[in-house]
């Protein structure tokens, strides 16, 4: 028959202990070296006296207290007046889940008298110490645990009820508990494992939807063809995606080889164009100084030169031996080619298309019963396939617009966000949820906590240092990083965060070795 101790503080919870206390090491190598001890020395014992004494050394209580920024989970043997407890004391950092870095624990022990005694704890690895407590004649003891590493300080206050004998500890009535399942330290260290209240958060109607990374119209731009011609490319093969900066010659267009609009010949006649015209210009200037011609008629010749050194400077411009350049108008990336290496394009003809990231859109559809939240709209976040949740305010998101009617194909009404495109990807489909409504106080945990079975959703509550309990929730929608919870919790509980499949996980091997050994 196990026993219980009695044990009043703030937030403790009651486990029961198995003859199996793994941690307890030093007390169970004295316990074994006794009982081997009374075995071979007095093997006429009397059987109660032997269930008694085994008892009492089985016997543990267990403290789960909280601080700042620590779980004090304890375990420690009877508090028996006169006697020694063994204590050993578990410290988690309640930000990660990780031991904590203490170097040091140290146990104030405060009798009612006002006697004050310290313990210091003995590191048995990090985040577990092994403290023995000669326990005090009182009935009413108070227990400081406080540990300092620099400039970090942390403590919690246990109230302990000392028994006279052991008589009196053994008569004394423990509290019903349910075990449920065991996760220990060990393993919750060993892992990524963070448990955490409940809590209260303002929180808006969620529409889960699906949606569309896009590229900004505003930033394509169509790289034309400045002359007509046999297009080739600078660097070939040229490929979409390929990243280009601004005044990169991307292709040449060359005349050589054509009869007609040819652009060498072009340039040649623009030439002789042009030269014509500075005679005539020269010619009109030495008739004008000789008042042979009016000034109109100066400005008129002039006017004509200049048009010809223009359009030689424009056909001219750029050209190389081998054609004329065409050049990147931005920096970017080939988004698409609209001309085949090698074939005929004429002036203006649209040869590239040079596209930026740096802002995106967001297109999700709103379908037809969620039509009455499309005015009450105001934010989303989305989930990329890689399962990351981001939020568009944290991408300097904005909304830009909201469909104003019905796409006949998909029965939905399309939302614009702009976003910044950077690690993104155009033309990606992703899951959004879109914020609509006012924010009211709900009952939120994160979607980590969440574990589905069936169907159904459940989570895992903490009810001791080292237990949890699976219990149904009812889920409303949430975000892609937190979810309501409607039904199923209160606040301020302590679930299981990170980790809920590894404690599922042990659940399953508690069960397997049930079966096995009813066999």
């Amino acid at each position: 028959m196990f026993r219980f101790l009695k044990s009043r503080f703030t937030g403790a919870a009651w486990v029961r202990r198995s003859a199996n206390m793994h941690r307890m090491i030093p007390l169970l190598l004295l316990t074994g070296l006794l009982a081997v001890s009374c075995g071979e020395a007095g093997g006429g014992h009397d059987e109660e006296q032997e269930d008694h004494a085994e008892s009492h050394e089985e016997e543990t209580s267990q403290l789960l207290l909280f601080s700042g920024e620590t779980e004090w989970f304890i375990e420690y043997t009877p508090m028996i007046s006169g006697e020694t407890s063994e204590w050993l004391i578990h410290l988690t950092r309640l930000s990660d889940g990780r031991p904590a870095d203490a170097k040091k624990v140290t146990l104030r022990m405060r009798t009612a008298d006002g006697t004050a005694n310290d313990i210091a704890a003995a590191t048995e690895r990090p985040g577990l110490f092994h403290a023995a407590v000669d326990v005090p004649a009182t009935s009413d003891l108070r227990i400081l645990l406080y540990y300092h590493n620099g400039d970090r300080a942390d403590s919690v206050t246990a109230s302990i009820t000392v028994f006279a004998s052991d008589e009196e500890h053994h008569h004394a009535e423990a509290p019903a508990h349910d075990e449920g399942i065991l996760f220990t330290k060990e393993q919750a260290w060993s892992i990524d494992f963070r448990v955490e209240p409940v809590r209260v958060m303002r929180f808006p109607t969620v529409i889960k939807t699906t949606g569309h990374l896009l590229p900004h119209p505003d930033l394509s731009v169509e790289l034309p063809a400045n002359a007509s011609g046999v297009l080739s490319y600078h660097t070939f093969p040229i490929v979409p995606g390929q990243q280009v900066r601004k005044g990169d010659v991307l292709a040449r267009i060359t005349g050589a080889a054509m009869t007609t609009d040819n652009l060498e010949a072009r340039i040649a006649d623009a030439k002789a164009v042009q030269e014509k015209a500075k005679a005539d210009y020269a010619r009109a200037e030495l008739l004008f100084k000789e008042n042979a011609l009016s000034e109109k008629a100066l400005q008129e010749q002039r006017l004509r030169y200049e048009q010809a050194q223009n359009a030689l400077r424009t056909l001219s411009s750029d050209m190389e031996a081998d054609g004329k350049n065409l050049r990147a108008s931005r920096a970017g990336y080939i988004k698409d080619i609209r001309v085949a290496n090698g074939a005929y394009v004429h002036e203006g003809d649209p040869v590239l298309t040079i596209a930026r990231n740096d802002r995106i859109l967001l297109k999700a559809e709103i379908y037809q019963d969620e039509f009455r939240l499309l005015p009450s709209i105001h934010g989303a976040s989305f989930r990329t396939s890689d399962g990351q949740v981001y939020d568009f305010e944290d991408l300097g998101g904005k909304l830009r617009s909201r469909g104003m009617a019905v796409d006949a194909s998909a029965y939905s009404v399309p939302i614009y966000f702009e976003i910044n495109g950077e690690g993104f990807i155009p033309g990606e489909f992703v899951d959004v949820f879109l914020h609509a409504g006012e924010e009211l106080p709900r009952l939120m945990i994160p979607v980590s906590a969440l574990v589905e079975d069936l169907g159904k959703f459940y989570v895992y509550v903490q009810t001791g240092g080292e237990r949890f309990v699976k219990r149904e929730i009812t889920a409303g929608t949430g975000d892609g990083v937190v979810v309501p919870v409607l039904a199923g919790l209160e606040e301020n509980e302590r679930i299981v965060t990170h980790g809920a499949h590894a404690v599922r996980l042990a659940a399953s091997a508690g069960r397997v070795q049930a079966h096995a050994h009813e066999h």
